[in-house]
């Protein structure tokens, strides 16, 4: 391997002796968003390379609070030891728009700036910024070449108190930005969402908030995010990533609600959010033994269309969320008065492995519904737990419904008699390569299943009710004995003839694939054999 660092290969206590740069136990080290992408490295002095470390230039003078006339800096006291240059570079944070305009903040409380790609450097420091107070991070304005934020961490200097400060004018002047963040906590990363304008993030040494106002007030974004400190944040791919100190690293999926909201959707009675586009995706594909409890494991997304909406004050009444397709045409309905399945299912292993089933609430404040994409569950006399579990997230129960198909859908919410509606749009699996001539036939055979399947349940419940009607009039009369028959022991049976029809509906919906003739084939004998059980129940009853 070759070192590719700017000092020398050499052991960490010879370069504290002999090497003329200094560096943090946290070194920075990043890449410009722009132009060739050049890396950069920070010291006491800020190092650039255009070929991927190969070779490094220095490019600023020392950027550090140390003086030409500093004095005692062999043994020096904390205010000396700054004059000495005990300071290193702590952030660098190249401008997004610009490719010549980059900031650095230093751990002895200094902000550098330089315009023309570092042949050139001022001193920026805004006067609030207390010697020592360490600028954690700086946010370039993904909008202006001129603009900036900063988060100073001041628990060094024995002060638990929250700094962030913006610049729109290359640091001539700031503004402190910190009304609503907590007065005990102290502020160690700032970002700004790259796509909506005034829209922040931050992290402290306890939690994450978020401003809709270029920093006039902040929030909090908490959640379920656990106590600890937020080293850094980081907006990816529409979602805002967390590194925590100790509690791994956490996401936030779909800032799209946050960078659509509003004051006047902040006041309105109710709104539903634009859905991003929903991946049709199978919960979990796992076949094997689920892990145990035990077993550390990150937290997939949700899979489905994420429906977020925000509720002014309770709702008076039901909530209803209603999916359409785009021939107008009911696919799902969901009312925050819809009762738990109560599904006949041979639950072999402790509840916490069921999980919680997603409800619609009439709450006041802002909500998060999850449709998995799929048609109602079609009736059975009984149903499977799958073996893809996921602790407390909860087990699938077999048979469930079809996945709708790709397109175009609409989905609306209704409160206190207003309807709220936007459109969804359903992607395929990227993974998949099937026409859309299968997934139709797919589709169409997975219906004709369910209706001959609730036909059978629905006889077979008409025939089991006049079976105990008879048994206790005769439990050995040959009309007793012929409606046992029908119903279980016969070859077929009713029952036989649902157990397979709902087997039939998990193999057609087990993968993005036109019915095999297999399967169609079994589907016409099952189909022929409840035909002949109807005539016999219609003449028994």
């Amino acid at each position: 391997m070759t070192n590719v660092s700017p000092w020398p290969a050499s052991s960490y206590g010879a370069r504290l002796n002999t090497v003329k740069y200094r560096y943090t136990w946290i070194t920075p080290l990043t890449f410009s968003p722009l132009g060739k992408h050049s890396m950069y490295f920070g010291a006491q002095v800020l190092f650039r390379s255009d070929d991927d470390g190969n070779h490094w230039q220095v490019i600023s003078p020392d950027l550090s609070a140390k003086k030409a006339d500093a004095k005692n800096c062999d043994n020096p006291n904390l205010a000396q030891a700054r004059d000495c240059g005990y300071g290193v570079i702590y952030t660098i944070a190249p401008s997004p728009v610009a490719e010549d305009v980059i900031w650095v903040g230093t751990d002895d409380g200094l902000i550098q700036l330089t315009t023309d790609g570092g042949r050139h450097w001022k001193n920026v420091t805004p006067p609030d910024v207390p010697a020592w107070g360490r600028i954690d991070a700086i946010a370039p304005s993904p909008f202006s070449a001129h603009g900036a934020y900063a988060a100073v961490d001041l628990h060094r200097t024995g002060k638990f108190l929250p700094m962030i400060l913006k610049t729109s004018d290359d640091g001539r002047t700031w503004q402190k930005i910190v009304s609503g963040l907590p007065e005990d906590q102290f502020v160690m990363v700032v970002r700004a969402d790259p796509e909506r304008e005034g829209l922040l993030y931050a992290g402290t040494n306890r939690s994450v908030y978020v401003s809709f106002d270029d920093g006039g007030r902040w929030q909090s974004l908490a959640l379920n995010f656990p106590t600890t400190i937020v080293r850094d944040l980081l907006v990816h791919h529409g979602d805002l990533l967390a590194g925590t100190q100790g509690r791994g690293i956490w996401a936030l999926d779909d800032l799209a609600p946050l960078r659509e909201m509003t004051p006047e959707i902040a006041s309105a009675p109710a709104h539903l959010f634009q859905p991003a586009a929903a991946w049709r995706l199978r919960a979990s594909e796992n076949h094997d033994t689920p892990p145990p409890p035990s077993t550390p494991l990150g937290q997939n997304p949700p899979t489905g269309a994420i429906f977020d909406y925000i509720l002014n004050k309770p709702a008076q009444g039901a909530v209803t969320l209603t999916i359409r397709n785009a021939r107008g045409q009911i696919v799902r309905k969901f009312s925050s008065d819809d009762k738990p399945e109560k599904l006949k299912a041979n639950r072999y292993f402790q509840k916490e492995w069921v999980g919680k089933r997603p409800a619609l609430s009439a709450e006041g404040g802002m909500h998060r519904f999850v449709w998995d994409l799929r048609f109602p569950r079609p009736a059975a006399l009984s149903y499977n737990y799958k073996i893809s579990a996921i602790w407390h997230d909860g087990t699938p129960l077999e048979p469930d419904g079809p996945l709708v198909l790709p397109g175009h859908y609409s989905v609306t919410l209704k409160v206190n008699g207003k309807e709220y509606t936007q459109p969804l749009t359903v992607k395929l699996d990227p993974r998949v390569k099937v026409g859309p001539t299968a997934l139709q036939e797919q589709l169409a055979l997975a219906k004709e299943i369910e209706d001959v399947l609730g036909a059978v349940v629905k006889t077979y419940r008409q025939v089991n009710g006049l079976l105990q009607t008879e048994k206790k009039k005769n439990a050995n009369s040959a009309k007793t004995a012929s409606l046992t028959e029908l119903a279980n022991k016969g070859q077929p049976s009713l029952a036989s003839v649902a157990g397979v029809l709902a087997s039939l509906a998990n193999a057609v919906e087990m993968a993005d694939a036109a019915p095999t003739q297999g399967q169609r084939a079994a589907f016409s004998r099952y189909r022929g054999q409840f035909n002949e059980l109807l005539k016999r129940w219609k003449k028994l009853r």
